[in-house]
């Protein structure tokens, strides 16, 4: 087993999956964030990205443009508002948004970080951004996603095997008041959790090929894995144990299918032919359709009972918020 390292400082889930073996793409989808009871969209290139804040009925409260950043960026809702973070000649850069899209404070994490893992943690309790420094090692930083602030913590992955193979990609997602973190371990996927203070001493291994990776979401007790063959597969987080698998109808093979948790309940959105598609899983396995939209390239957040579709239609980004029961 394979024990994460905690180490603490200060500081104050997009997730998508691209064909793995291969670097991971810039994301130019939309990404969608949960700042306190709204929602957060960020859309576009750097050079003209901007941002648009929901409430929970989906009316836009603003949308602002937004100053150039990176490329490459997570958003992520905090105590204080929006955060941004990047990678800049190999320093995390955490960077707070102000309500006109301008830079805020900014702190710097890390020595040689190598790439941002894949998605953030994001939901009204905690969010967290993970990354990997150039020596294999996976950091995240995170925080309190509520108005008052709790102290936050960096962890590394550590396999006590010096010759151990670096792995090729890192992801970390919202696991209610959770964080996961998750990497490829040979041919199956490891998996860790954090809480607000530690990091769980054991990693859980499941048994899923990481090549087939196209989404990953979880809940405190269990992680809901979407394949390239169009299922979907839930996995204890006890003994990494598959529960039951179930195929996401009219889903498109090969495409990233985002993946929201809370409270028990999972979102998967996906592409279908010529629709996006979102559907609720329960613990139990059953699926019930949320929505049905033209459009395609979603992404999905969750908090509390609401949760949001972003997606592209005819080149405009559109949004949904439905409750989810």
């Amino acid at each position: 087993m394979r024990k994460l390292v905690v180490a603490s400082v200060l500081v104050v889930g997009w997730w998508w999956w691209h064909d793995r073996g291969s670097s991971v793409e810039l994301e130019t989808r939309p990404h969608t964030f949960v700042l306190g009871d709204r929602f957060g969209v960020v859309d576009g290139p750097d050079t003209n990205r901007t941002m648009t804040i929901l409430d929970r009925a989906g009316e836009r409260v603003r949308k602002v443009e937004l100053d150039p950043l990176a490329p490459d960026i997570r958003m992520v809702g905090t105590g204080g508002g929006p955060a941004a973070v990047w990678i800049d000649a190999g320093k995390i850069v955490f960077q707070m948004i102000g309500s006109d899209g301008r830079r805020g404070a900014s702190e710097k994490f890390g020595s040689k970080a190598a790439m941002l893992c894949e998605g953030s943690a994001s939901n009204e309790q905690r969010f967290g951004v993970g990354w990997m420094e150039k020596d294999g090692r996976i950091w995240f930083v995170h925080g309190n996603g509520a108005a008052s602030a709790e102290s936050v913590a960096a962890a590394s992955v550590d396999d006590g095997d010096a010759d151990a193979p670096k792995p090729k990609w890192c992801g970390i997602a919202s696991a209610d008041e959770d964080i996961a973190l998750v990497w490829p371990d040979g041919n199956k996927l490891a998996v860790n959790m954090c809480s607000r203070k530690r990091c769980e001493s054991t990693v859980t291994t499941i048994k899923v090929d990481p090549a087939s990776v196209r989404g990953f979401g979880c809940i405190y007790d269990g992680c809901l894995v979407a394949t390239s063959d169009g299922n979907v597969s839930l996995f204890s987080l006890k003994k990494g144990k598959k529960l039951w698998t179930r195929e996401l109808p009219g889903a498109r093979r090969g495409e990233r299918m985002p993946i929201a948790g809370r409270n028990g309940q999972l979102v998967v959105a996906y592409q279908s032919d010529g629709f996006v598609q979102a559907v609720r899983v329960d613990a139990t396995g059953d699926l019930v359709t949320l929505l049905h939209a033209d459009g395609d390239t979603p992404s999905v957040a969750l908090a509390r009972d609401r949760v949001i579709v972003a997606l592209r239609h005819h080149g405009d980004v559109v949004h949904h918020v439905m409750p989810v029961m």
